[in-house]
């Protein structure tokens, strides 16, 4: 399997593609059980790369259905495996090729329409609303 061009037509992804997730944990088992350390971080972030596309396309079927708050959570969920590509680079130079510049912009444009302040904890206790225009 050809998992490089694969991501090249990153705009391509669908979620049949969650399947080349297996064969990319199989490949890293073996990198990783063989000591191939330099391998193991391409197969690391190859799969990465896969599953922030694929979090993103969940994303974008969250938000048509209205789930705005699990939207929000998978973003952020994206948003981690882009530092975690940023911080691994090094073992795939090719990595602007696969749309991660794409999902950098997108993650952090969806965040400014939701960003933290509208999403309060859970556990918030709120004693008091008032209306900041006629104070009631």
């Amino acid at each position: 399997m050809n998992i490089h061009e694969k991501l090249k037509r990153w705009m391509c992804i669908t979620q049949e593609d969650s399947a080349i997730l297996d064969y990319l944990n199989a490949e890293l088992k073996k990198a990783q059980s063989l000591s191939l350390n330099n391998e193991s971080n391409r197969l690391f972030l190859y799969k990465t790369i896969l599953l922030a596309h694929l979090k993103y396309i969940q994303v974008i079927n969250l938000l048509t259905r209205g789930d705005f708050y699990e939207a929000w959570v998978e973003l952020e969920r994206i948003e981690i495996d882009l530092i975690h590509i940023k911080e691994n680079n090094e073992f795939l130079p090719e990595v602007n090729f696969y749309g991660v510049n794409f999902l950098a912009r997108m993650v952090c444009n969806w965040q400014a329409l939701f960003p933290y302040k509208i999403f309060g904890s859970s556990r918030e206790i709120i004693k008091e609303v008032k209306c900041s225009v006629c104070n009631t």
